[in-house]
């Protein structure tokens, strides 16, 4: 039951977003450059790399192999 309320009230709490979004002009926003954008995510995400919660991850997506064979079982 609680998760079909969070739901619903999720759903209400988007719709008047969208609402407000829709009928209000201080909402509008001129269009990004694609120029912009795509070096700002290149950044971004190399910035990632550098954050202290990433190292671990940094082993898993090495491309070391841990996988185990059934000769090792």
């Amino acid at each position: 039951m609680f998760v079909i309320a969070t739901f619903l009230v999720g759903m209400v709490a988007l719709l008047a977003y969208w609402l407000a979004y829709v009928h209000c002009r201080r909402f509008a926003r001129a269009p990004l450059d694609i120029g912009l954008v795509l070096p700002l995510a290149v950044l971004a995400g190399l910035a990632r790399l550098f954050s202290p919660c990433s190292f671990p991850l940094l082993i898993a997506t090495s491309g070391i192999d841990t996988t185990v064979s059934k000769s090792q079982l």
